[in-house]
């Protein structure tokens, strides 16, 4: 019988994290240092999370995947979005889709411990009919990051693709190219941000946090 693998270790913002598949997506510095994801947030904020009020919403962006899954956790600072980590949920391909979902589960969990968030932005259901396999499969991927959202107590606000694109670049028939421009200009990141799939998360957050925040700056 194959082992399951142990649930990663939730740290303190003192405390390294090891055995992460979470990866931190490129990100460009307002002030125009280019440096990887992690250790940029690591300056600039230690890992720890603002102390918001009811009226400062922290949002978990999320867009899963079977394969990899982007994710991005933003609150707000002087009415502009500000970034507390952004990356990718990179799972091992070597494993079953089980044993890849639990991986999902375990990192979507500690995410949420660390940074508390108050709501979750999620994509909603859309069929693929020519792929239809693929489509079952991303199911599994938003099944599991639903049930860890609700299971931490957290509110979720399903996302349409093309109205967080209408929102967020201008047309709900954008390029994932010209979302991840846009979501540069509403964070004020010198690059646009990568892979595709932190970009796209970080879309729902904002989307979100637009949502709930009607006077949020940063307008592309």
């Amino acid at each position: 019988m194959k082992e399951r693998p142990d649930r990663p270790q939730i740290r303190d913002a003192d405390t390294p994290r090891s055995g992460s598949n979470r990866q931190m997506g490129s990100c460009g510095k307002p002030d125009g240092l280019w440096v990887t994801g992690r250790s940029w947030w690591e300056e600039s904020i230690g890992f720890i999370t603002m102390k918001n009020g009811p009226e400062m919403p922290i949002v978990l962006g999320i867009d899963p995947g079977s394969q990899r899954s982007g994710y991005a956790v933003l609150s707000i600072e002087k009415d502009r979005p500000k970034i507390e980590e952004v990356g990718v949920v990179d799972l091992t391909s070597k494993l079953d889709l089980e044993d890849r979902l639990l991986e999902l589960a375990n990192e979507i969990s500690a995410i949420i411990k660390e940074h508390k968030p108050t709501v979750a932005a999620l994509e909603g259901v859309f069929s693929h009919v020519k792929f239809p396999r693929s489509a079952l499969v991303l199911g599994h991927a938003r099944g599991v990051c639903l049930v860890e959202c609700r299971r931490e107590g957290l509110p979720i606000s399903t996302v349409a693709p093309a109205e967080m694109k209408r929102v967020i670049a201008g047309s709900g028939r954008a390029t994932k190219a010209q979302v991840q421009r846009a979501v540069a200009v509403w964070c004020g990141l010198q690059k646009p941000p990568e892979p595709n799939d932190a970009a796209d998360a970080l879309g729902m957050a904002l989307f979100q946090l637009r949502k709930v925040t009607p006077h949020l700056r940063g307008t592309p």
